[in-house]
């Protein structure tokens, strides 16, 4: 493990690794608001409905290997824009949690229709309008380490200005 001496550069790295971090859960917050708030409402239909699983092996510190079975919801849907039919696909991240991924799916049943709300300027861009949570787990996660790392920088901060100056 890299150790920083230097409480400079140890409040270097905090402060950029907070702000990046937080930066980023803040991009991906306001890219979703955004397009719940610009991008325009149109009545969808769900083509497929889907509870895919696979299994996710992986080996940790201690190396000990794991099989976890992770599930994905798949949700196809059709939607019309701009006098074209288009096709959209949903929920790209899987979980452990089946009940969970099994929730979306019995939320979008192939052959209802649901609300999808396009990209004005690219109609073939689109998402489920129910399916698009700005403030979702991850991101909340994400922008409190985020903060809690740039605060941590700023106190390193604060605590290298106190310092003497070695010679």
């Amino acid at each position: 493990m890299i150790e920083l001496q230097n409480p400079w550069l140890r409040a270097l790295f905090l402060l950029v690794l907070g702000l990046a971090l937080f930066g980023f859960a803040a991009s991906i917050i306001y890219t979703e608001y955004s397009a719940l708030l610009t991008w325009k409402e149109v009545t969808g239909h769900v083509t497929s409905s889907n509870l895919t699983s696979y299994i996710h092996h992986y080996v940790d510190e201690d190396h000990h290997e794991h099989n976890t079975t992770m599930y994905r919801a798949s949700i196809d849907y059709t939607y019309p824009s701009d006098g074209g039919s288009y096709a959209g696909h949903c929920c790209p991240l899987s979980s452990s949690n089946r009940n969970e991924q099994q929730a979306v799916v019995d939320k979008y049943p192939a052959g209802n229709d649901a609300v999808v709300i396009v990209n004005p300027a690219n109609p073939a861009e689109s998402k489920l309008k129910e399916a698009t949570q700005p403030l979702n787990p991850f991101t909340i996660v994400l922008a409190a380490f985020g903060l809690l790392v740039l605060v941590l920088g700023v106190v390193e901060l604060f605590r290298a200005f106190t310092r003497p100056l070695s010679p």
